[in-house]
């Protein structure tokens, strides 16, 4: 049996981050955790398979550190989440940036772990 894959969630709320634990979790994911840029850089040169990444992050925003980890690892999907920002406003940044998706908060459960099976290779 083969270890689970390793997703990263970097947000800065607290409760957001529990949430998708808990969902993330229930799908079998083993799931890592950051507050900041700083924290999920780290994490993902340590080895990660996926990044969920809110798009307002303290200091960058999620479209920047996806740019960056795109650069860093360029095989590693991101999928970037926001409760401010819609799809179609941002979809020209966060697709240039090497996002391979867009969530829109609140996630349905159901349609996070489907964006997730799609996206992990």
């Amino acid at each position: 049996m083969s270890a689970p894959a390793r997703i990263l969630v970097v947000d800065d709320y607290p409760p957001s981050r529990y949430a998708f634990r808990r969902i993330l979790a229930t799908g079998g994911y083993a799931v890592l955790e950051s507050g900041d840029a700083v924290g999920a850089r780290a994490a993902a040169d340590e080895g990660v398979d996926l990044v969920i990444a809110d798009v307002n992050l303290p200091g960058t925003t999620g479209i920047d550190l996806c740019r960056e980890l795109r650069a860093a690892h360029a095989n590693l999907p991101v999928i970037l989440i926001s409760a401010s920002y819609r799809s179609g406003e941002y979809e020209d940044a966060w697709r240039s940036a090497g996002a391979a998706h867009f969530l829109e908060q609140p996630i349905d459960a159901d349609r996070l772990l489907a964006v997730v099976r799609e996206v992990l290779p």
